[in-house]
């Protein structure tokens, strides 16, 4: 048996690509059989299988389920799913794994697979060998079985049972047109509140804005919702529901590793010198006010799967990334942002200020969004590397290299790393004033130029 895949779609923490382009159904059968072979030698037997919205979606897990049938492996298929009720069902059908059929915040005419394997991701060297893996394929002597469950009225419960606030609230939510939206217009009923959704019907080609709340331009929609309808907050998911952006009644947004912060506190009170985890993009602010408040802040490199990873081996009980990921140990370690929104309005409904009145309180500093410069996908990690070998020899910095280049000034920190979802080099930096940040911009327009890199900030 052969197949080849486009290398371009192993990602490090995920299968992504075009479809159609990048990849197709054919590939998701040897995907299926691939996955089916990492969860038998873990002695497993059932895989639960969910999909987002997208137009090539249910193609997709056609072909994947039967990938895994042909394996030997029994099927579960739970259907439309956001991201986190995959992980939940896995958790309450004791499966042995699972795999999300999703191109996450990426735009419509992407698509991808998210693996978990029992309470771990599957990421990084298990991905690497798929292509090694296809020659050694065997029949399976007995076929998989497949059935059906419905996840989505268990999980509405779980999050129906975590709500404590109060009808004291108005809030608005961006559902993206994103999986989400499968769940949402019923929770919604349940839980105290008043709640307004926005692009609450699913929809794969995303017609109003990208599944992406990390950009601003995203939020537009949402902003004048809030102001309009005078709410409190507005709270916007990605394309799988696994991503959270909030934003304040002033139209402020708040991003993950902000989030965290607020996140913190109960937590850190319950586990005093707690490590809190973020990732390389994190705030100064989310690192002083973890110290602050007697945690242990540690920063690593983005990915979900990384970050999942981590909080396992640092018995980590909260942790997040800028792009909206937030993982409580709690809640099994995987990123929900249903549950964090919950567990967010939750939070408020304790404290005497609003949600804009504790945002407004944190240190002012001054950032630029998280750019993306448009790169190929063979170069962008060699530009980073060459861009970590020139800083480092540069006296009297501090430098970080986790993932990419961090870069500690007088001024602030700048940070240049490459994308692992998508093709692109993503630059960050952020300053206590506005002329510092101007600095650092500039050094970072200067470094970039000399790879013909460009961007406006």
């Amino acid at each position: 048996m052969n197949h080849n895949f486009n290398p371009v779609i192993l990602r490090k923490y995920d299968i992504r690509g075009v479809y159609d382009k990048d990849f197709n159904a054919t590939d998701g059968y040897y995907i299926g059989r691939c996955f089916a072979e990492i969860v038998k030698e873990n002695k497993g037997t059932t895989v639960v299988v969910g999909y987002d919205g997208r137009l090539s979606s249910p193609a997709l897990e056609k072909s994947i389920t039967q990938g895994l049938c042909d394996s030997g492996i029994n099927v579960i298929q739970i259907g439309l799913v956001p991201t986190p009720v995959l992980y939940f069902s896995i958790k309450t059908l004791k499966a042995a794994g699972g795999m999300m059929i999703t191109g996450s915040h990426n735009a419509g005419h992407y698509n991808g697979v998210k693996m978990a394997l029992y309470d771990r991701p599957v990421w990084g060297k298990d991905i690497e060998a798929f292509p090694e893996m296809v020659p050694n394929f065997c029949e399976s002597p007995t076929k998989g079985s497949v059935e059906k469950f419905d996840a989505i009225t268990p999980f509405i419960e779980k999050m129906t049972n975590l709500a404590q606030f109060k009808n004291s609230t108005k809030v608005v939510w961006d559902i993206s047109n994103g999986a989400a939206g499968a769940v949402m217009p019923d929770l919604i009923t349940k839980l105290p509140d008043t709640h307004i959704l926005l692009n609450e019907k699913v929809d794969g080609t995303f017609p109003n804005h990208d599944p992406d709340p990390t950009k601003l331009e995203n939020l537009g929609q949402l902003i004048s919702s809030i102001k309009e309808n005078k709410a409190d907050l507005g709270i916007a998911f990605d394309g799988d529901g696994d991503r959270i952006c909030a934003v304040t009644n002033d139209g402020k947004q708040v991003l993950g590793d902000l989030l965290l912060i607020f996140f913190a506190h109960d937590i850190l009170q319950e586990n005093p010198g707690a490590p809190i985890i973020a990732d390389i993009k994190a705030s100064q602010v989310f690192i002083d006010q973890i110290i602050k408040m007697g945690g242990k802040p540690m920063l690593l490199p983005t990915g979900h799967s990384n970050i999942k990873a981590a909080m396992k081996e640092y018995n980590c009980p909260l942790a997040g990334e800028l792009s909206g990921h937030i993982f409580f140990a709690e809640n099994h370690g995987y990123d929900d942002a249903i549950y964090a929104s919950i567990k967010l309005l939750n939070i408020l409904a304790e404290k005497k200020y609003s949600f804009s009145e504790l945002v407004n309180a944190l240190p002012k500093t001054y950032t630029t969004p998280e750019i993306r410069i448009e790169c190929p996908e063979s170069l962008k990690f060699g530009i980073i590397e060459s861009i970590q070998k020139d800083v480092m020899k540069i006296e009297n910095v501090d430098v970080t290299t986790i993932d990419g280049v961090r870069v500690q000034t007088d001024h602030g920190w700048w940070l240049a790393r490459a994308s692992n979802t998508e093709n692109c080099i993503i630059i960050r930096a952020e300053s206590i004033t506005p002329e510092g940040l101007k600095d650092l911009v500039h050094t970072l327009k200067e470094i970039l130029g000399r790879y013909n890199l460009s961007f406006e900030n």
